[in-house]
């Protein structure tokens, strides 16, 4: 006699309810904010609700059996209020409904067909003053497949869907997802689902355990992120607490995947617009304004510039002084932001501009651009004046070029040659013979020296030694005469040795000697109260009382 076959029946799967915590970020360029939602989950009644400081949402989907248990029918619903930021940061929440209806056939037990669609309504809105999102319908259609796989170690879900989004503004797309779930146990759910249109692609992962509950989505394209984590239970009596319990069945009948629930929870409830939020008025770009570095100092191999004017209203950004050594400022020799280039060739032209990039307002986009060209034509190393020595260790300052002069012939400035007794310095009686001419080549014949002769003065300091045009330089200070002692100031507008000091000091009262040079006192061309004022080189003084007959050491200018 045969035992009678009994099947037990499959368990049902539990209805459910979550609670959880959101982190969404719905705009790249603004942080995200954290809220929390609410999800009814029954297989006849579905419904979603979230909040955060950007957006409410809510979303339910409904499934019917009118005729039999193979054909069913979904309706879903949507209502959003978000808020849009526009590029200047003002903002405005807008309102978007949808609906959606889907109907699917099963083929067998394990194997189910789908179709369904949507239509969504944003409302525009201003966003500020200047921007505005626009009134827009979206449609979408989908045709889905879904198939179930159990097997010893686990169940399977897999779904595939293609469908067509219908824009208003833009080009309609192509749709296709692709989804699977895994449950190694009734309540236990491993789940990846996988989006894509033409301009768009996102990833949703998810993760279900007992009462724990979490998920991740992200828009590649968008660079937005949404993320969930939270508790669920199974019920029921939704009304009676008592009820609640861990959930021992979360697998879902296979006509709840994927396609329409992903549509009304997912697509549905995220902003569908074509043209995004867009300006109302035209753009216009506003003028850049450049203008070439100035020249602080330069020595035969250096040069030191301060960047010119890079202003653009619309906005500027890595801002450089940019060295060229042509005037058609095709070949780079080096760019920085200080402006400060060194190694470079004595006797050479360069052309430094000021380089930046200038955002264009109307077309949204940085553009390169640079100033006109300051030419700097550095001076020679080394300037041979015979038996006069040498001209050595040149530096620019003010657009003039200033040397140190090797009166002892060595090609330095340590007094050890063999010409002027084997010193750089001198008497300015010995100068008083020589720059004796104005800068029209007249000599002195009307202007006396507190000695009485035809000296130097502030006029009369030039000369031309071994083919070489020379001058003097005076004080520097702007006086006709100097008639005491007293400290320049580090903030002072100078020429000559008073300018020579403040481009090179650290500060009032510190050396402002150039690299090369004697750390000392030079002689002017300025008339003072006992001959001719010295310049202290090492702290920054003007000295009137230093007699003719004293030695010091002597810069020119070479014109």
């Amino acid at each position: 006699m045969h035992a009678e076959e009994s099947t037990l029946p499959k368990p049902e799967r539990n209805d459910l309810i979550s609670v959880y915590g959101v982190n969404a970020k719905t705009d790249a360029n603004h942080p995200s904010h954290n809220g929390g939602g609410l999800f009814y989950n029954t297989e006849a009644l579905k419904v979603m609700m979230e909040n955060t400081a950007e957006f409410f949402k809510v979303g339910t989907v409904i499934k019917f059996n009118p005729f039999d248990e193979k054909l069913y029918f979904k309706l879903g619903g949507n209502y959003i209020n978000q808020r849009l930021y526009a590029p200047d940061n003002t903002s405005a929440k807008v309102n978007q409904y949808s609906a959606a209806l889907g109907a699917g056939y099963m083929i067998d037990d394990d194997l189910y067909v789908e179709l369904g669609g949507s239509t969504t309504k944003l409302e525009g809105s201003a966003i500020g003053t200047v921007y505005a999102i626009d009134d827009e319908r979206t449609n979408r259609a989908y045709a889905e497949i879904a198939k179930r796989f159990d097997t010893s170690v686990g169940t399977l879900d897999t779904t595939f869907n293609a469908g067509r989004v219908y824009k208003e503004f833009t080009k309609d797309e192509n749709s296709y997802g692709a989804g699977v779930d895994y449950y190694p146990t009734s309540n236990v759910k491993l789940g990846y689902y996988y989006t894509h249109t033409d301009n768009a692609i996102a990833n949703t992962y998810s993760l279900s355990y007992g009462y724990l509950t979490a998920s991740y989505s992200e828009s590649l394209s968008q660079k937005t992120h949404y993320a969930s984590l939270g508790v669920q239970f199974a019920f029921s009596d939704i009304s009676d607490l008592s009820t609640y319990r861990m959930p021992t069945n979360i697998k879902p009948h296979l006509s709840e995947l994927h396609a329409f629930e992903q549509m009304t929870f997912g697509a549905n409830m995220n902003l569908q617009s074509s043209n995004g939020v867009h300006r109302t008025t035209a753009l216009t770009d506003n003028a850049t304004t450049a203008s070439p570095p100035t020249l602080d100092s330069a020595t035969a191999t250096t040069i030191n510039t301060t960047a010119g004017t890079f202003a653009d209203t619309d906005g500027v950004r890595n801002v450089t002084v940019v060295l060229y050594s042509d005037a058609g400022l095709t070949t780079l020799v080096a760019s920085n932001a200080n402006g400060d280039f060194t190694g470079l060739s004595a006797g050479t032209t360069y052309y430094a501009v000021t380089s930046g990039e200038a955002f264009n307002a109307e077309t949204q986009t940085w553009e390169s651009k640079r100033s006109s060209a300051l030419s700097i034509t550095l001076a020679q190393a080394n300037i041979n004046l015979g038996a006069y020595g040498n001209l050595i260790a040149p530096v620019s300052v003010n657009g003039n070029w200033y040397y140190f002069w090797d009166l002892s012939g060595d090609g330095t400035s340590a007094d050890a040659g063999a010409l002027n007794g084997g010193v750089d310095y001198t008497t300015h009686n010995f100068l008083d013979g020589l720059f004796v001419y104005d800068i029209n080549g007249v000599a002195n014949t009307t202007v006396q020296n507190v000695d009485g002769n035809y000296g130097t003065t502030n006029d009369y300091r030039y000369a031309t030694l071994n083919g070489v045009n020379l001058a003097l330089l005076t004080s520097g200070t702007g006086l006709a005469n100097e008639t005491s002692s007293y400290y320049l100031n580090d903030n002072g507008t100078y020429t000559d040795l008073a300018a020579i000091w403040a481009a090179h000091n650290s500060g009032n009262q510190t050396s402002g000697t150039p690299v090369g040079w004697q750390d000392s006192i030079y002689w002017s061309a300025t008339p003072s109260t006992n001959g001719h004022a010295g310049v202290l080189s090492y702290d920054g003084s003007v000295d009137g009382s230093f007699p003719d007959s004293d030695s010091e050491y002597v810069a020119v200018q070479v014109r």
